[in-house]
């Protein structure tokens, strides 16, 4: 896989991280302030977006590099990546709701119900870890594979 950048992947990574740190830390907030401070709301938007986002980018710079069929959407890329083993079947799963929000907090960004954001990055911080703990195990597993 002599194509994977893995600097890059590494930089999502660590975006990734950052920024389910911000939204847990807005998540300690509670759910009301979700409804009632605005700015709790746009913070914990921008940092589930641009998490989801980097995720997709991660699955996609994979996809390509390992010659494994191209997703046609968002929610396909964590299909892919699932059932390819990157990721064990019932994440794949899980990350496919987080392109799902992804697309409304890019599209429908006038219709977010702070309840169900609220809900949704509660659920999907451990997801995330997830994700980037199997990515890492992919690259150190693909290193390994290069060097021998």
């Amino acid at each position: 896989m002599r194509d994977l950048d893995r600097s890059a992947v590494l930089a999502r990574i660590e975006r990734i991280r950052q920024s389910v740190s911000v939204l847990q830390e807005m998540l300690d907030k509670g759910e009301q302030a979700f409804g009632s401070e605005p700015h709790v709301l746009t913070v914990a938007e921008r940092h589930a977006q641009v998490a989801a986002q980097a995720a997709l980018d991660i699955a996609d710079h994979i996809i390509a590099a390992a010659g494994w069929p191209m997703p046609t959407s968002y929610a396909d890329a964590f299909r892919i990546v699932s059932r390819e083993g990157l990721v064990p079947l019932d994440l794949g799963d899980r990350l496919v709701r987080l392109a799902g929000l992804r697309n409304i907090l890019v599209h429908l960004y006038l219709t977010i119900d702070p309840q169900k954001l609220f809900q949704d990055a509660s659920q999907g911080l451990q997801d995330l870890e997830q994700y980037c703990a199997a990515v890492e195990s992919f690259l150190e597993a693909e290193e390994s594979r290069r060097d021998a």
